[in-house]
C-alpha cells in the first residue's frame, strides 16, 4: 500500500513548483516577448519544473525507503524523469531555440526547408546528430568508472 501523505506531499509540491517556476518566467521574461514565443516558453517551464522535480525526487526517494518503504516504486520515477531530460537537453530545447531564433520572411519561403519549422527540424536533426556520435564515441573509450573505495575498520 502507498503512503498516503507521501502521494499528497508530492502532488502539492508538484502543483507549487509548477507555480513558482511560472511565476519566475512571467516576472523575469523579456518585455519584448510577452504576447509571443509562447512554444519556447512553454519549454523553459517544462524544464525548469523537471529540473527542479529531479532535485525534489531524491528525499522522497528517502522517505519512500526508510522503514519497511512506502510501497511506491521510485525507481520508475526516476526512469522518467532522466528520459524527459535526455529528450529535453537533445532534442526538445535545441529545437526551440533554432526555431525562436530562425528569423524567416513568410514571403520569401520557397519550400518546407526554407519556413521556420523546416529550418529549426533540419537544424535539430544535425544537433541531434552530433550529440549521438559524441556519445558514441565517449561512451566507447569512457563507458567505465574506476572509484576507489576505501575501508576503515574500528577496533
Amino acid at each position: 500500500m502507498a503512503d498516503a501523505f507521501l502521494i499528497a506531499s508530492i502532488v502539492i509540491l508538484s502543483v507549487l513548483l509548477m507555480g513558482v517556476v511560472i511565476l519566475v518566467v512571467v516576472v523575469f521574461g523579456h518585455p519584448d516577448d510577452r504576447d509571443e514565443a509562447y512554444f519556447p516558453r512553454a519549454v523553459v517551464i517544462f524544464s525548469f519544473w523537471i529540473a527542479f522535480a529531479s532535485i525534489l525526487v531524491m528525499p522522497y526517494d528517502v522517505a519512500n525507503s526508510a522503514g519497511g518503504g512506502g510501497g511506491i516504486r521510485v525507481d520508475i520515477l526516476w526512469q522518467i524523469i532522466y528520459w524527459c531530460l535526455a529528450c529535453l537537453v537533445c532534442v526538445l530545447i535545441p529545437f526551440a531555440y533554432f526555431f525562436y531564433e530562425s528569423d524567416v520572411d513568410e514571403k520569401e519561403v520557397k519550400g518546407f526547408c526554407d519556413s521556420q519549422l523546416g529550418q529549426a527540424i533540419s537544424y535539430t536533426f544535425g544537433f541531434f546528430a552530433v550529440m549521438a556520435v559524441l556519445l558514441v564515441i565517449l561512451y566507447s573509450f569512457l563507458h567505465t568508472a574506476e572509484i576507489p573505495v576505501v575501508r576503515y575498520r574500528m577496533t
